[in-house]
């Protein structure tokens, strides 16, 4: 509110006092903004998110490891965690954990399991849930570190080449992203990532950026699946389905980019049939 009354162009009509009051209504309303979603530093819009070639990449540092034993002690907790025990798991890494160290395990969990292990994204999200509990900073600093690496890839694709590691590392943090996000009923906030609009960006730029993009965004829908709020008809949701569809009934779009948007009806059939009419083909029932 602060902001559309500072952006009115009435605004330098009113009282000095009342244009004071409210630059320093907006002023702490953006300090909130950075405080509460640390991972909004520095992000950027879906908008030219896409660049054909490395050059645009920056250079990044990971965060400075732990001590050897504290590594490979999460790396232990994690090569034995099952559905059976994660619980007692999370706890033994919430009590290894210390808020230093949260940079570098957000790094580990989402570079070294999660771009590479999909089976287990389950029981990531589950663990993840439960650091939560003691650890409230330990999602955003997760999401933050996915939404790097995201915007890692799609800023290191080239036309001349299809690298199928980037694109399954890409499709995996799409449905590790859904699970933590959507899946959750939580929303993936507009200035983190604009699905809709990549996907109108990738279609722009030509038949490798959708063969990334679409995958992607399928896998990250797919947890809408599993969600109370994100289902259709969620006009967020059906928004990005319709896109979708067009993309679907497209002919310049290649078969396998196609493919990843008919729904798997045996696994999400009831999420599939509530939506069909909206947005998938009739003769997809």
């Amino acid at each position: 509110m602060a902001t559309c009354l500072v952006n009115c162009h009435v605004f330098k009509l009113f009282p000095a006092d009342l244009q004071e009051h409210i630059l320093t209504a907006e002023a702490l309303y953006k300090g909130y903004q950075r405080s509460t979603h640390p991972h909004m530093a520095g992000s950027q819009s879906a908008k030219d998110l896409i660049s054909m070639g490395s050059h645009a990449v920056q250079e990044y540092q990971p965060p400075d490891p732990p001590e050897e034993a504290v590594s490979d002690r999460v790396c232990f907790l994690f090569n034995n965690l099952t559905k059976v025990n994660v619980k007692e798991k999370s706890a033994d890494v919430c009590d290894i954990l210390e808020e230093g160290l949260l940079p570098w395990f957000a790094y580990y969990l989402v570079c070294k399991r999660v771009t590479v292990e999909h089976t287990f994204h389950d029981l990531f999200a589950m663990v993840l849930d439960f650091l939560q509990e003691r650890l409230p900073n330990i999602r955003p600093s997760v999401l933050a570190e996915v939404f790097r690496n995201i915007k890692l890839i799609l800023r290191s694709m080239r036309a001349d080449k299809d690298d199928s590691t980037a694109r399954v590392s890409l499709k995996n943090l799409g449905s590790f992203l859904g699970l933590v996000t959507l899946a959750r009923n939580k929303p993936i906030l507009h200035d983190d990532l604009n699905i809709k609009d990549l996907l109108y960006e990738a279609y722009s730029k030509g038949a490798v950026p959708l063969n990334y993009v679409v995958p992607f965004v399928s896998r990250v829908m797919r947890a809408a699946t599993e969600s109370i709020v994100f289902r259709p008809p969620n006009p967020w949701t059906v928004a990005i389905l319709k896109v979708l569809r067009e993309m679907h009934l497209m002919g310049d779009v290649k078969s396998t980019v196609r493919f990843e948007v008919i729904p798997d009806i045996p696994t999400h059939r009831s999420f599939y049939c509530s939506c069909r009419t909206i947005v998938f083909l009739p003769t997809l029932s």
